[in-house]
């Protein structure tokens, strides 16, 4: 679902780039760590709802934590 929202965005915003182009940029926003990064951006992990034992190690930080839940 991701993929389509962005890549319909991305035509909308840059409509004089190629496809090729379009792709990359897209392949590098939904990919694990850039996926992260917008989760980290805008503070997904605190509304995370986790363990004692996940958060005490970091569980709300975890990239790989954060760039699952990006994807679902």
């Amino acid at each position: 679902m991701l993929q389509l929202i962005f890549t319909e965005y991305l035509f909308d915003q840059f409509p004089s780039l190629s496809e090729g182009q379009l792709t990359k940029i897209r392949a590098r926003i939904v990919s694990r760590e850039g996926l992260r990064v917008l989760a980290e951006r805008i503070g997904v992990g605190k509304y995370l709802m986790m363990g004692r034992g996940e958060e005490a190690s970091g569980g709300r930080e975890r990239a790989s934590t954060l760039s699952t839940l990006s994807r679902r």
